[in-house]
């Protein structure tokens, strides 16, 4: 029975051994291997030489980090010197504190912590002397391995709050706002407007520090009501456009409105468009302000017609009374065309003027539609007398028999004259 147990204990041994050979190799894996190697040597009281060889840190954020526990004594030792091992062969150029008195470093008891003191820190050189590395080394007299540090928490963004106040009577005029902001970061807050106040202060900046902590925590920004003014007229714009090139046909015109009215605006013919709508509606409210500053009437171009032949009015008038001498003349001239037309002649009258031209653009449109030719009656000379001859004539050959005789008459008379007797 005896002997059944112990080869159960030689079984369990053996196994275990066997478990330690194949588990070592995984450990000393497990172990990340140290780039470098920094010992401190010095001599003891007793005149024995001593070393301390300082441990890898290896919490995340610190990379290259080195912790070494040495005895409070050691620090004013004035023959501890410090010694830098390259274990990777890349660090040719050496170190900048390799061989350095401990005294010359000046290193701060770090205490347990990695937080509370600076560490030393060093360079490694490759071969031209060039830094290509950074190490951090924490000297402690109190504990052969550091506390592990305390995670900072990330800083969250903060929301403050912005009150709008009536400086008159001290209440909210609107539900107070929340602004978040990132930790690290400033923002300006501008105070809206609210008709018939005037904000105190006009913005306010809000100052996030890099823990997320804000410089206030609740704005308040002061509001003073403002006289009311008399309500003024408003003058709005109205902008005639094309619609099919955006460009003002013509001008743009101001209509002005009293504060309160209602004004209707109906929109003008412009020769070759048509509106696309007739009549826009300018609305003013009590404060004179308008329901728009600024109104578009879009226009679209009518298509082109054929040019037509123009026909024209010619018209005959007496200058003295302004009647029409005889029935007005019409005259048709061909678009694109020019004709001159010459005033007819009027017994007992002078023209003017006496010709006119007619021009027909290409579009079928006369210089003028209606043509007026002004006509002055001629003066009338005082009636003379009239003499007239009287002949004696043979009604057989056609020759006078005597001597023809002159008779004058006066204007508006009759004469009666007898033939004389002439012999045979």
């Amino acid at each position: 029975m005896v002997r059944a147990n112990n080869c159960v204990k030689n079984r369990m041994l053996a196994v275990a051994l066997a478990l330690l050979l194949i588990l070592s190799p995984i450990l000393s894996i497990a172990e990340p291997m140290l780039p470098i190697q920094i010992a401190v040597t010095w001599t003891d009281g007793q005149g024995q030489p001593q070393s301390a060889i300082a441990t890898g840190i290896f919490y995340e954020g610190y990379e290259n980090a080195f912790w070494l526990y040495l005895p409070p004594e050691v620090m004013q030792a004035s023959d501890a010197v410090i010694t830098l091992t390259d274990m990777t062969g890349q660090y040719v150029g050496g170190f900048s504190i390799d061989g350095f008195p401990l005294s010359a470093l000046e290193a701060e008891d770090a205490g347990t912590s990695l937080t509370e003191h600076l560490p030393v820190s060093f360079m490694g050189y490759d071969g031209q002397g060039t830094p290509i590395g950074q190490f951090s080394l924490y000297v402690s007299t109190v504990a052969q391995v550091p506390d592990a540090p305390t995670l900072t928490p990330e800083p969250q963004p903060t929301t403050v709050t912005i009150r709008l106040i009536d400086s008159g009577t001290g209440y909210e005029l609107a539900t107070a706002q929340s602004l978040t902001i990132a930790a690290g970061q400033t923002q300006a807050y501008y105070a809206p407007h609210i008709e018939g106040y005037t904000a105190q202060p006009t913005e306010i900046t809000i100052v996030v520090d890099e823990f997320g902590v804000p410089n206030q925590q609740v704005f308040e920004i002061y509001y003073t009501a403002t006289a009311t003014p008399e309500p003024q007229p408003a003058t709005v714009t109205i902008r005639l456009i094309d619609s099919a090139t955006g460009q003002e046909i013509g001008t743009a015109q101001s209509l002005t409105v009293a504060a309160g009215q209602t004004q209707v605006y109906y929109a003008p013919h412009i020769e070759g468009y048509t509106a696309q709508q007739s009549e826009i509606t300018v609305v003013v409210d009590e404060y004179g302000v308008p329901n728009q500053q600024v109104f578009d009437i879009y226009y679209t171009a009518a298509a082109t017609p054929e040019p037509q032949p123009a026909t024209v009015t010619i018209r005959l008038i007496d200058s003295a009374t302004g009647q029409e001498i005889g029935t007005a003349q019409s005259l048709t001239v061909a678009a694109g065309q020019t004709q001159v037309y010459y005033t007819p002649h009027i017994e007992g009258y002078t023209a003017q003027p006496t010709e006119i031209t007619i021009v027909v653009d290409e579009y079928g449109v006369p210089n003028q539609q209606v043509f007026d030719i002004y006509y002055t009656a001629a003066a009338t000379p005082e009636p003379q007398p009239a003499t007239v001859t009287v002949r004696f004539i043979n009604s057989a050959t056609g020759q006078e028999i005597a001597t023809a005789q002159s008779l004058t008459v006066a204007a508006g008379q009759t004469q009666v004259y007898y033939a004389p007797h002439i012999e045979g």
